[in-house]
């Protein structure tokens, strides 16, 4: 097994669904899209060592209204190498690339 130390990071995408007491219908659901680090030897491990510490780490709560509220999840949307041994403040770790139309000079999104 290789030594902490010696792991890479990667960035582990993961897309929750918050399921409120009494309120979750299909107009209106809250989901998260959530981009949390990881230590692993690879791709692979990555995404298990993500999903069983998410599958761990939920929690339910009563909301200020004393809705029960609870967080699911839903799947890992992607996985990216960071290929930097070292975290540091400001660092980038996850890119999404698209395609789109390009905005005229001067407009905003």
């Amino acid at each position: 097994m290789t030594n902490y130390n010696d792991k890479e990071w990667y960035s582990v995408k993961i897309e929750l669904i918050c399921n409120v007491s009494n309120k979750n219908t299909d107009d209106e659901t809250l989901y998260e899209e959530s981009t949390r680090i990881y230590k692993a030897d690879s791709e692979v491990q990555a995404k298990i060592i993500a999903e069983k510490d998410i599958r761990e780490n939920i929690c339910e709560y009563k909301n200020p209204d004393g809705d029960n509220v609870s967080w699911e999840f839903i799947k890992i949307l992607d996985v990216q190498a960071l290929y930097e041994k070292e975290i540091f403040e400001g660092m980038e770790v996850y890119s999404h690339l698209r395609w789109g139309v390009a905005l005229k000079q001067g407009s905003s999104l």
